[in-house]
């Protein structure tokens, strides 16, 4: 006849422990905290690669509407004579006048009496500038060739560079590794002074 053993009360407690703290770690080996994660750093705004564009030379652009212009320039002067070539009207020519003020490109060509061009755009960091040309006469829309894109065909030259922006100062303190240490002491002297050097005896009035 098989007898069947009864475990005690208090080794029933002890051995589901065992197992509870068995599964708890089992399951912390699958789970675990999740990764921190890392933020990135962002980057220290740039200054601009130029403070003042220009050109010495012809300078040329090619309009969306297929006008080449051409015109001469003095450092960011844009001066005499633009002309006109490729368009649907035929070769034109007129005064230019304006120029370029940073990075800022705006300028007029009058090309007849009814007719004034007006640019306006931007050089990138290439030196190419880019921008949009209308009629002051013409509002946008009102006739062919009111409106068009424009960008340039020449790159333009840097005449003056941007200042580097200055380095950030640090309000941290000195470790005192990097400290600077403090001065040494002037050696003291253990040699007698000369007689020469000593300071003479005085001595009272006589005794009477």
């Amino acid at each position: 006849m098989n007898r069947v053993i009864h475990m005690p009360a208090a080794v029933k407690k002890v051995a589901g422990t065992a197992v509870a703290a068995t599964v708890i770690t089992a399951v912390g080996l699958f789970t675990g905290s999740p990764p921190a994660q890392a933020h990135p750093m962002l980057p220290f705004p740039l200054a601009p690669a130029c403070s003042q564009w220009g050109l010495n030379g012809v300078f040329s652009l090619q309009q969306s509407n297929g006008d080449t212009v051409r015109f001469t320039m003095n450092g960011p002067v844009a001066s005499g004579t633009a002309h006109a070539t490729g368009g649907l009207n035929g070769p034109l020519q007129g005064p230019v006048s304006g120029g370029i003020q940073g990075d800022k490109f705006d300028f007029k060509v009058t090309w007849g009496a009814n007719s004034v061009g007006d640019y306006t755009g931007s050089v990138g960091s290439d030196g190419f500038a880019h921008g949009d040309t209308s009629d002051e006469w013409q509002p946008i829309g009102d006739g062919p060739g009111s409106y068009a894109h424009w960008d340039s065909t020449v790159p333009l030259v840097c005449s003056t560079p941007a200042t580097p922006s200055p380095a950030p100062v640090s309000h941290q303190p000195v470790p005192p590794a990097l400290q600077a240490p403090p001065p040494a002491p002037a050696p003291v002297s253990h040699q007698p002074v000369p007689p020469a050097l000593q300071q003479p005896m005085t001595t009272g009035p006589p005794t009477p």
